[in-house]
């Protein structure tokens, strides 16, 4: 069930998060959560991964995301944005999606480059490279009709 108003706000904190007008830690308490849509819990817990919570921070500097997460971010504002079902199972946090998340974390502790990658949903015929649409043909109608 897609929650309108839910993602409405969703869409409007997590383009704010990628402009830098909020920090992570804004993001993660303002960010609406909902029982009935799936896309909501989802899109939280695979931003979640995508940044640091040892300290707060803005997607700038040493957090800048790099293309490949940008287009993450971007499809999930995109997503938000449309009335699409989430059809992928939604990620669980567990030692096997935690522990890149990890080892970003610790490289990026140490004042390593972080190459973060995003943890997505094991595929259940979905096309994963357009997260969190399940199909290209949904991302790309999405993508036309700006």
């Amino acid at each position: 069930m897609v929650d309108r108003a839910k993602r409405d706000s969703a869409r409007e904190i997590l383009r704010n998060f990628i402009d830098c007008k909020i920090t992570n830690d804004e993001f993660h308490t303002q960010f609406p959560g909902s029982e009935h849509d799936l896309a909501l819990r989802a899109i939280r817990s695979n931003v979640w991964m995508l940044y640091s919570d040892l300290h707060t921070h803005k997607l700038s500097g040493k957090h800048k995301p790099n293309a490949e997460t940008k287009a993450l971010l971007e499809r999930c504002v995109l997503f938000l944005d449309s009335g699409f079902e989430f059809e992928w199972p939604v990620p669980k946090i567990s030692l096997t999606n935690i522990l890149p998340n990890l080892r970003r974390r610790a490289r990026e502790f140490m004042g390593m480059s972080p190459d973060s990658v995003p943890v997505r949903a094991a595929s259940n015929g979905g096309d994963q490279t357009v997260w969190p649409f399940f199909r290209r043909t949904d991302y790309d109608a999405r993508l036309e009709s700006d």
